[in-house]
Parts: structure tokens; sequence; C-alpha cells
């Protein structure tokens, strides 16, 4: 017998696809390869569950579609924030105002008319 079990996705894909765009998801992958997974669907509960508690997320893993695809418990959330170390947290932040920086220098550049590309 087939089971059959139903998932929401929206929300979360449209998180996934923004994450893609902006480099976010790279850069995640690139910083912390052996735990990105849970770093973004932790991401996810918090920004689609912000008055929720962290307890709520084991029902919610269950119910929506998301990166790690398993629930990570409350304590266990708790510890796992913990081992994220500093180094890899640096890394990420310098990835990521390495890529806004670009884009904005890009959105500057792109917005000078031809007579102040002159100048």
């Amino acid at each position: 017998m087939t089971s059959v079990r139903r998932f929401f996705y929206g929300a979360t894909y449209l998180l996934d696809q923004i994450g893609e765009k902006i480099g976010l998801t790279s850069d995640l992958k690139s910083c912390f390869p052996d735990s990105w997974r849970q770093i973004q669907s932790l991401a996810y509960f918090l920004i689609l569950e912000e008055n929720n508690a962290m307890s709520r997320f084991s029902k919610w893993a269950q119910l929506h579609k998301h990166p790690y695809g398993k629930s990570i418990p409350s304590q266990r959330s708790s510890e796992f924030f913990q081992s994220i170390d500093e180094e890899s947290k640096m890394a990420f932040f310098q990835k990521q105002g390495k890529r806004r920086a670009e884009k904005e220098f890009g959105l500057i550049v792109s917005h000078l008319s031809p007579a102040t590309r002159r100048h």
C-alpha cells in the first residue's frame, strides 16, 4: 500500500526561490556545509511563524516542505544554535555583505545617465 502525505509548500517554495536568487542558499551551503538545511529550515519557521515558540517547530515541520525535511526538537534546536561557530558566521556575513555591496554598486552604475557617465 502506498502512503500519501500532503505538505504545505507555497511559502517555503517562495523562500527557496528568494534564497537562490539572492545567493543566500549558496552562501549557507558554502559556510555551513553540514548544517545549512537545518539553518534554512529553522529560519523559514522563524519567518513564517514569528509568533510561535521553537517548541512548535516539530509540528510545523510535519506539515511543511522545508530544506531539512525532518523535525528538530526544541531542546535540540538550542544546542544546534550554540554549536554554530563564530568563524562560520563571520564568513557567511562577509559573503552576504559582499553580494549586497556588489548589487548596490551595480544598481548605482546602471542608474547613471549617459551624460553623468562621461564626466
